[in-house]
């Protein structure tokens, strides 16, 4: 946008939707509209949906989502983390639904729910996986295209990981996403380029991407391999094992 000015096709806000905001600084915005609405229904279409979380504090992805829809619900993506729906438990780093964010919530077939807000379960919760200081020199900046890969397990020729280590993503020499492994099947970021000065270089669509793990005592950096599916925006891959 220039001033009051914006080009595009997007006309308006829907409260409803959740949308990206590239900031060239960090800012605090301010908005006016219709207020909260708890009880408002959500209609999604079969495939990747971006929606808003109607609430302030934050609720359990299991305990957010009425358990008839549930289970038409493969992944949730918020910004920089990810959650699948393994048999009605959810796997990653994405753990709640929390307000003034948005997700993308993909499905297998057309759903309409609204969310599960008891006010006794809305709080502000704490998460490992962002409360986590980064390691210095692997900075990544957030892009709006963005894709993960689960890893169970990592296989070393050498000793052993250790909770507290670091999972790096790369395409080609450029850092591309970050994850602390604490003991348990973990989602990998990786960012994709948007266009922007600030992502490229970044992933583009059916690069491969590959890993490295970063020992936090040492600060080795280790290169690990497995079977990598190609990069696609909102792509949730499996790969089991890296070594």
């Amino acid at each position: 946008g220039d001033g009051d000015y914006w080009g595009g096709s997007l006309m308006n806000l829907d409260i409803s939707s959740g949308y990206w905001l590239r900031l060239e600084n960090a800012d605090n915005l301010d908005g006016s509209g219709y207020p909260l609405n708890p009880d408002r229904i959500y209609d999604l279409h079969s495939g990747a949906n971006l929606v808003s979380f109607p609430s302030h504090g934050s609720v359990g992805l299991n305990a957010g989502l009425p358990d008839d829809i549930e289970d038409h619900v493969i992944a949730i993506l918020g910004e920089g983390l990810s959650a699948v729906n393994t048999d009605g438990f959810w796997t990653g780093s994405l753990m709640n639904f929390e307000g003034l964010h948005g997700y993308w919530m993909i499905t297998d077939s057309d759903i309409s729910f609204s969310y599960d807000l008891d006010t006794e379960t809305l709080s502000r919760q704490s998460n490992p996986y962002t409360i986590a200081e980064k390691p210095e020199g692997f900075e990544v900046v957030q892009s709006t295209q963005q894709a993960f890969y689960f890893v169970d397990h990592i296989e070393l020729l050498e000793g052993e990981i250790e909770t507290g280590d670091w999972l790096i993503s790369y395409c080609g020499n450029m850092v591309t996403g970050t994850r602390q492994w604490l003991g348990r099947t973990v989602d990998i970021p990786v960012m994709g380029a948007e266009g922007s000065y600030e992502t490229a270089g970044y992933c583009e669509v059916n690069e491969t991407p590959h890993f490295k793990l970063l020992k936090s005592s040492s600060q080795e950096l280790i290169s690990l391999h497995g079977e990598t599916p190609v990069w696609q925006a909102n792509g949730i891959s499996f790969l089991g094992n890296l070594k």
